[in-house]
């Protein structure tokens, strides 16, 4: 079954909203073997809307039409579907009644501005009795449009609740459909491409796209068929396989993260961490916290920017710091090793670095770090010459030393 999605607002259009929306609605529809043939983002103007209108009710199956439903000027939507299926707009008893509890029991003025959102094109439905601007439903040359409020957590709402169930409702012999991601760093989408493209073509019924994500890659397999214990075998084999071909450079599926891949192994280990930052300014222990329960291993993180602070808080020599430089390979490793000693844990792990874009010199140039990973069984220093702006040099450092430290991680026995 193949649709549309049509996001209306002038906010997104000019780039200061991001359309979660979309986002949510394509992969949820994805999910459960939708076919999303258009995604359209237009402007808070009647005759665009229209037009859009008209254009998918001769191409597609069903469209879900967000924004466009609240209150004022340049709130079109209803009006612009009514002009476009040539149906009157009639004041929806359902819809005026709930509008008139909602302004009494608010002590609201009722305006015309505010009663036009009770306003629908004829034949529409109501799609949820409890809020005013909860969207409507409507049929037009056999194609199923959704209206709904451009607000997130409505839109999410009212998608899971009517508009998911009631298409599929109307699919005959629908397919079954299940999906994986895996998550996958230090390798470039060329050569994971190379390692496994191979398999793909083995495989009845799957189909694989490649998602660069900055610092890191996914690979969103999705496999279709008609009995689902049957699908659910071949995505198993598949995974199988490209975890064979991929090896640690996979660190996770689905939702997991770095930071909370990290923090399972620390706690199934029982093993505890502190971080001493330099470059990444706070950046591992801020991902680290993301993760509940993180107190349970993270016990210690210091940002130590200064050369002061690598001396009074970590003990750094004065004399290492003047004659090496705080970028420096033997920087790097007192401050792991001395943060573990003053977290009392398991494992430090420090970074150091120019993350620019000043302070490059010719023998240290911007994008010159070095990360430390101090374990139970040693010292691990790794240098590396990142490119990007700022933040992508920092970026990439905090998913480099996570991504260091669950290698280690992985090669420790467990407790």
């Amino acid at each position: 079954m193949k649709g549309e999605i049509i996001a209306i607002g002038n906010e997104l259009v000019s780039g200061r909203i991001q359309d979660t929306n979309t986002f949510f609605l394509a992969k949820e529809l994805a999910r459960y073997g939708f076919e999303i043939r258009s995604i359209k983002i237009i402007p808070d103007q009647e005759h665009l809307i229209v037009e859009s209108l008209i254009e998918a009710s001769k191409r597609s199956a069903f469209a879900i039409v967000t924004g466009g439903l609240g209150p004022t000027e340049d709130d079109l939507t209803a009006k612009a579907a009514s002009k476009a299926f040539n149906l009157p707009l009639k004041r929806d008893p359902v819809s005026w009644e709930i509008l008139k509890a909602y302004v009494e029991e608010h002590h609201l003025e009722m305006r015309e501005n505010v009663a036009k959102m009770a306003d629908l094109p004829e034949g529409a439905v109501k799609l949820d009795t409890k809020t005013p601007r909860a969207g409507f439903f409507l049929e037009f040359n056999k194609c199923i449009f959704y209206f709904l409020p451009g607000i997130p957590s409505e839109t999410k709402d009212l998608f899971r609740k009517v508009v998911l169930n009631d298409l599929l409702e109307r699919i005959k012999d629908r397919p079954f459909v299940l999906t994986k991601v895996v998550k996958i760093f230090g390798l470039r989408e060329s050569e994971i491409e190379n390692r496994i493209s191979d398999l793909i073509p083995k495989f009845e019924g799957l189909s694989v796209s490649y998602l660069p994500c900055f610092p890191e890659h996914h690979l969103h397999v999705t496999v279709k068929g008609t009995a689902r214990h049957l699908i659910k075998t071949v995505l198993e084999e598949f995974i199988s396989k490209v975890s064979e071909r991929l090896g640690e450079f996979i660190y996770g599926y689905d939702d997991d993260t770095l930071e909370s891949v990290v923090g399972h192994l620390l706690r199934e280990k029982n093993l505890t961490l502190s971080v001493a930052e330099s470059c990444t300014g706070g950046l591992i222990g801020h991902r680290i916290t993301n993760v509940s329960g993180s107190s349970d291993y993270f016990k210690l993180g210091v940002v130590v920017y200064s050369n002061k602070a690598k001396s009074q808080v970590l003990n750094v020599g004065e004399d290492m710091l003047a004659r090496y430089g705080a970028v420096s390979e033997l920087v790097a490793r007192a401050m792991g090793e001395s943060v573990k000693r003053l977290g009392k844990t398991d494992y430090g792990i420090a970074t150091t670095g120019i993350a620019g874009p000043t302070g490059g010199t010719p023998e240290k140039p911007v994008g010159t770090v070095y990360i430390c990973v101090s374990s139970p069984v040693g010292t691990h220093v790794e240098h590396h010459l990142f490119k990007g702006n700022r933040l992508e040099i920092k970026t990439m450092t905090s998913q480099v030393a996570l991504d260091s430290l669950r290698r280690s991680l992985l090669k420790m026995g467990k407790t």
